[in-house]
């Protein structure tokens, strides 16, 4: 069966956008991506910063999850930068950040977007 797919921001400017920095995370992309494709939530993208990888990561990403925007280091510029290069590149209203082990509850996004708002 294949994981939940998150969103597809091509049609609306979403309302979060999620940034996940990764570095050799394939093994621990999947849990993260699936749990976030669950949400109730659906106004947001997915960016995953990709570290310099060299276990797949960005292939496996890629092909598995087309609608995530990846954005691609050479080499290992760690966390705050990869977050600030999630950053600038959206434009969204609100900006959540996962480390790439993280397998956040259906209700996450909604919470969190109702918490901001009030």
């Amino acid at each position: 069966m294949d994981a939940p797919q998150v969103p597809d921001p091509t049609s609306a400017a979403p309302e979060v956008t999620v940034i996940i920095p990764n570095w050799n995370g394939r093994r621990l992309l999947p849990t993260c991506l699936a749990a976030l494709g669950r949400q109730h939530y659906r106004s947001f993208q997915v960016i995953v910063v990709d570290n310099g990888s060299t276990d797949g990561s960005d292939e496996w990403l890629r092909q598995s999850y087309p609608a995530v925007r990846l954005i691609v280091n050479q080499r290992n510029l760690g966390f705050a930068a990869a977050i600030n290069q999630g950053i600038i590149c959206t434009e969204s209203r609100w900006v959540a950040t996962l480390n790439n082990d993280t397998e956040v509850a259906e209700g996450w996004l909604s919470a969190l977007v109702q918490a901001a708002d009030s």
